[in-house]
């Protein structure tokens, strides 16, 4: 009896924690099964090259998105967390909301001349310049849809809800209106107005349904959430410069077409790498604001564990299927283990303890080694495996980084 007991009082205190769990894994899954099972038609209908452009221009928007970002969701789940367990307050929420969807306006009309200046200069960006305008507009959601309120919340089935819907809502439409590979702009289109309408849609659900008003905030009173927020805004945008930045550098290099095959091969990774790394968001609000070194431990080996039987099952499902993909997919799941372990790190040991630099640190060693061991790749042996060989070596790189640091530090016990 004692042992049932014990699950029981367990489960009734992390059922927020796996419920959280549950919805941000299911988000991602089933968008990422979305964009898998509309592949083969985007590619008989807009080509590799066609749809490797699509690819490339969306890179370029990932890398505006993290700008307009700018790091302010970690450390704003963790100020909602922190309001919630002292009794959610709703006049404190809308002031955190306020804030940062301010200082992330600022951000928009800076990164809105950036883009101005660079669509004039890039000759390929002035020649896709519809294509590429059209994906920038999703940098707007960045403001309106503040996810960061929902996992601080710990109401993540709310985000799933509303963007699994606008990804069904747009799927009538990518089959009526695509035909041709001139139809790229027109699925940009498409996933930007999907994106724009659910963010509406949770802005509006704040609003009315939480309740929560979002008074006005002088610029001048986001300072302190532009200083709290550097170091992870560094964080992202290095991350984001190491995903995206491997397949800009693929389409430089390689070709559109080569970029399709990394895209997919990366798709394909992608599902199960989020289906873990989910796990520590959804612990997160909960490890953040109480945490011992004991939990800490238990589940990184727990990690490490789960995340072997992955890159396993990758070998074994993709297996004489997707003849240029496949073998590009076994390299890149190794990163499930790799980044599984580095966010480990940043979520449950450099960020309760403070040492945000290192969160910064750690993406400059990643950022570093990817795209040194990419470009050497690519000048010596064009190939889109050494693409995805640097991106894993730079996986490893970051977990030795973590370790080596948290020892050195004495910030957790082994």
């Amino acid at each position: 009896m004692a042992w049932r007991n014990y699950i029981a009082d367990a489960f009734r205190n992390n059922r927020k924690v796996a419920e959280n769990y549950v919805f941000m894994t299911l988000l991602q899954v089933l968008n990422m099964c979305f964009y898998l099972i509309v592949y083969p038609f985007l590619i008989s209908r807009l080509g590799d090259a066609g749809y490797g452009t699509y690819a490339f221009a969306w890179s370029v928007t990932c890398i505006l998105m993290a700008a307009v970002n700018f790091g302010f969701d970690l450390p704003g789940a963790k100020r909602v967390a922190q309001i919630m367990v002292d009794g959610g307050d709703k006049k404190q929420l809308g002031s955190v909301l306020s804030a940062i969807q301010t200082a992330k306006l600022g951000l928009e009309m800076l990164v809105a001349l950036l883009f101005a200046i660079l669509l004039l200069a890039v000759p390929f960006l002035r020649e896709h310049r519809l294509l590429f305008a059209i994906g920038f507009a999703q940098t707007l959601s960045c403001i309106l849809f503040p996810q960061w309120y929902f996992q601080g919340v710990q109401r993540m089935r709310v985000v799933t809800f509303i963007q699994f819907g606008s990804k069904l809502l747009s799927l009538p439409f990518i089959f009526w209106l695509l035909h041709s590979p001139d139809d790229v702009w027109l699925f940009m289109l498409i996933t930007t107005a999907a994106s724009l309408l659910g963010a509406a849609a949770a802005w509006l659900l704040i609003r009315f349904k939480d309740g929560v008003k979002m008074p006005f905030v002088p610029f001048a009173n986001t300072k302190q959430y532009y200083a709290e927020a550097v170091p992870f805004f560094l964080t992202n945008i290095m991350g984001i410069a190491k995903e995206q930045g491997v397949v800009l550098l693929t389409g430089a290099f390689l070709g559109m077409a080569d970029v399709a095959v990394y895209d997919l091969a990366n798709k394909i990774v992608t599902v199960p790498r989020i289906m873990l790394m989910k796990i520590n968001d959804a612990l997160f609000p909960k490890i953040v604001v109480q945490s011992t070194s004991k939990q800490v431990r238990r589940i990184m080996f727990g990690e490490v564990a789960v995340s072997l039987l992955v890159v396993a099952l990758v070998l074994w499902l993709g297996h004489g299927e997707l003849p240029m993909a496949y073998p590009v997919s076994i390299i890149l799941s190794t990163t499930v283990l790799f980044w599984l372990l580095g966010t480990a790190f940043v979520d449950f040991v450099f960020v309760p303890t403070n040492h945000r630099y290192l969160v910064t640190a750690n993406q400059v060693v990643a950022l570093v080694t990817c795209l040194s061991a990419v470009s050497v790749w690519l000048l010596l042996k064009p190939s889109v495996y050494g693409v995805a060989a640097g991106l894993a070596l730079s996986g490893l790189c970051e977990v030795i980084f973590c370790i080596a640091v948290t020892k050195h530090k004495n910030l957790m016990k082994w």
